[in-house]
C-alpha cells in the first residue's frame, strides 16, 4: 500500500479503535492537513462515526453485512465506488 498512498494510518497504531477518532486524526498529522481538506471514505456506521468525531466528511458506501446501519450522516451516500464520480466528490466537500 504504501507505493499507491503517501500517508498509511492503522487501528494498531492508535490507542482508541473506531469509532473514536484516532486513526484518522492519526491520518491528518502525517498529511499536515485540516479535516475540511479531507473525505472519509467508509463502508459501516462504526466507521462513518469514527470519521464524524474527526470532523472529516464522509462518503458512504455500505458493505453487504452493513446495508442495515444508518448512514444518514454521511455526506454523500452510494451504492457502489464505481457510482462516485469527482462532481459528488466536489459537492461533497
Amino acid at each position: 500500500a504504501g507505493d499507491v498512498f503517501s500517508v498509511i494510518a492503522a487501528g494498531d497504531e492508535v490507542a482508541h479503535k473506531k469509532p473514536a477518532p484516532d486513526v484518522y486524526q492519526l491520518a491528518l498529522q502525517r498529511l499536515a492537513l485540516p479535516p475540511a481538506a479531507c473525505l472519509a471514505f467508509e463502508d459501516t456506521a462504526h466507521g462513518l462515526r469514527s470519521a464524524l468525531a474527526a470532523n472529516l466528511r464522509c462518503v458512504a458506501v455500505p458493505a453487504r453485512y452493513s446495508l442495515d446501519q444508518d448512514f444518514s450522516q454521511a455526506s454523500l451516500l452510494a451504492d457502489s465506488y464505481q457510482q462516485v464520480s469527482l462532481n459528488d466528490l466536489h459537492t461533497a466537500l
